[in-house]
């Protein structure tokens, strides 16, 4: 033990010294005080007369005391005198990767575009990497940050679905602002070094080659992983696809040779994808050994913790408490809690466990009930009305029924109704119900669950009274089909016999009637001929003129009038569906508004819900707006307009 490197973690405790005094101080009074009534009174008569005996405290009992809570007390204060010196093993390995957002990575020379293709493997390389730090940029014209270096990589995924070419401000392909941008993230971070992936499918050359130099001299590893084909595909653009100035289509092609010669000069890897993880295992590799290189040079530093020394205190003053209990004299309740605060320090301990210290079984399984362990509050529950509620939850129905005693306010047989409903027996659950609102006539909730039963058990009722009904027009059915086929055998051969009578008398009428009709036939010719040559004779020429004009006037009048009425219903009907649908608009207004008025809130709040479903949720249009701030609050010259824009 070296007394020179003696220390407190938490010295404020010695605070506490005050408070011992003066509970010594009031302590050795009392003795002081027995000692007084000795002199005027009898010693036998002593304990009779004062709460307790002048024997049983003494010097040494406060001598005891004393040094026990000064024991205790330097515990509290987190007594130590060792330091060891351990390690730091941290991993502060960085890689700041490069998303491509130009138009060209909407092409569809692999399935299904590049730019999901590269989201894959962005995803694969994230989730292989546990350890160290990682950052997202995305670059067309300009680059500009999603997230900085952080050791959380679900954010980073998080963010990957509503990464799209359209909320660039600018288009364009400038791969060496990416890269200017991660070596400003990686000194940020105070990273002396770390990796830059490039995930793109165009690279410029001179430039690129410039900058990934750069990079390398600074210690930051440039590497390159391609997305695309060598054959290319269009690149498509508003239902088309983008054309330059001559009006060709424009065929977005990968061109490897650069895109290794600026992986060399930046002193990483370039890789084409793959369809399978050889690209990614490869990568992950590269940033492994550079894990590796920087624990290394992490292991020479070295970091002082220090050794707390309080409960071998505990233990020296469990002696003197011990000696001090033994003739039950001083108060034991203030040394248990002196005993007891050490431990709270203790950090193992769980919170909740300490929780569940100071409640009661009902406190516990309210507290499971509202995370959703219905079936675990079940068994803690013993108060009747939350275990009841619990089982109704958990879909144990004919528990909760068994529960329901003791019903006695319109809660009680409203939440019986419930359980009954539930059951399908309904008549019973209305009855239930019916009582809840006898008890309580504004209790909507048993109001409206009642009228839904009854709905149901008309339904009910009908269904089964149409079935019966059919079941009896298919007996019906049956008995007539037999007796027409026994009548129709019987009376086969009755009909049989009238027919040939019936044709005898048939042939004799018709020669009759044949006859006659010949000379009546004859004599009505004559007839027709004689009345024809005399209304000839007598309808004149100007006369049938006349007639012919009346009877176009006529049909002219006529025709007007019917335009005229059919404008004039055409009219009415028009006014008729006018009302009618201003009608309907205040019906149905009305309707919502009582409708509002007699929902639920559960009711109202799942109508506010499907009202927000309906609003066009587009969160990629945040960081659109981010990045055009930040492209126009940018001191960086405009470029040139004549760029190309995929």
């Amino acid at each position: 033990m070296n007394l020179t490197h003696l220390f407190f973690e938490r010295p404020w405790w010695f605070l506490a010294i005050i408070a011992l005094v003066w509970f010594i101080f009031t302590s050795f009074y009392q003795t002081v005080r027995h000692s007084q009534w000795e002199k005027v009174c009898d010693k036998k008569l002593l304990p009779f007369v004062l709460e307790k005996p002048a024997k049983g405290q003494n010097i040494w009992q406060s001598i005891m005391t004393l040094i026990a809570g000064l024991l205790l007390i330097t515990a509290l204060a987190g007594p130590g005198w060792k330091e060891n010196k351990n390690p730091a093993l941290v991993n502060e390995s960085a890689l700041v990767i490069a998303l491509d957002l130009s138009r060209s990575m909407l092409a569809t020379d692999v399935k299904p575009s590049r730019l999901q293709r590269a989201k894959f493997k962005i995803e694969d390389i994230l989730k292989k990497r546990k350890e160290g730090m990682t950052a997202l940029i995305v670059y067309a014209g300009e680059a500009f940050t999603v997230t900085p270096l952080t050791g959380d990589t679900k954010t980073i995924l998080a963010q990957l679905p509503i990464l799209v070419p359209s909320i660039m401000p600018v288009q364009g392909n400038h791969p060496e602002e990416a890269i200017d941008k991660a070596i400003d993230l990686l000194k940020q971070a105070n990273q002396p070094k770390g990796n830059i992936l490039l995930v793109t499918d165009e690279l410029n050359g001179d430039v690129d080659l410039k900058a990934a130099q750069t990079a390398r001299n600074k210690g930051y590893l440039v590497s390159v992983l391609a997305i695309g084909t060598k054959q290319g595909a269009p690149v498509p653009y508003r239902g088309s696809f983008i054309t330059n100035q001559r009006g060709q289509m424009v065929i977005a092609k990968i061109n490897p040779d650069k895109m290794k010669a600026v992986a060399h000069s930046g002193g990483g890897l370039f890789y084409e994808m793959k369809s399978d993880n050889s690209d990614v295992e490869a990568l992950s590799r590269l940033f492994d050994e550079t894990v590796n290189s920087i624990k290394k040079t992490t292991d020479d530093l070295k970091v002082d913790s220090r050794v707390q020394e309080g409960p071998w205190f505990v233990l020296a003053s469990l002696l003197f408490i011990a000696l001090i209990f033994r003739k039950k004299q001083m108060n034991y309740k203030a040394l248990a809690l002196l005993l007891v605060v050490p431990f709270l320090h203790t950090q193992n301990a769980k919170a909740s466990e300490f929780e569940e210290l100071f409640l009661n079984k009902n406190q516990i399984a309210k507290q499971k009930f509202d995370k959703g362990n219905y079936e675990e509050s079940t068994k803690l529950f013993t108060e009747p009305k939350w275990k009841q509620a619990a089982e109704y939850k958990s879909g144990n129905y004919e528990q909760a029924l068994q529960d329901s005693k003791d019903l006695k306010t319109s809660d009680d047989w409203y939440n019986r109704g419930n359980i009954l409903a539930r059951l399908g027996k309904i008549d019973e659950a209305i009855a239930s119900y019916e009582k809840a609102i006898k008890l309580d006539v504004n209790n909507e909730d048993a109001v409206y669950n009642k009228k839904l039963l009854e709905q149901q058990k008309k339904k009910q009722q009908k269904n089964k009274k149409n079935k019966k009904d059919n079941k009896k027009n298919q007996k019906d059915n049956k008995k007539q089909s037999k007796d027409k086929n026994g009548k129709g055998e019987n009376s086969k051969d009755n009909k049989d016999k009238k027919k040939n009578k019936d044709q005898k008398n048939k042939q004799k009428k018709d020669k009759k009637q044949k006859s006659s009709k010949n000379n009546q036939n004859e004599k009505q010719k004559d007839k027709d001929k004689k009345n024809a040559d005399s209304q000839q004779q007598k309808m004149s020429d100007e006369e049938r003129k006349k007639r012919q004009q009346q009877e176009k006037k006529r049909k002219e009048l006529e025709n007007k009038d019917k335009e005229q009425q059919k404008k004039e219903q055409k009219k009415q009907k028009n006014r008729q569906q006018s009302k009618q649908k201003q009608q309907k608009s205040e019906e149905e207004k009305q309707k919502l508004a009582a409708q509002a008025r007699k929902m639920k809130p559960n009711e109202k709040d799942e109508e506010k819900k499907q009202w927000l479903r309906r609003i066009p949720d587009d969160p990629s249009l945040l960081w659109k707006r981010k990045f055009l701030y930040q492209y126009k609050n940018s001191s960086k010259r405009p470029r040139n307009t004549g760029e190309k824009q995929w």
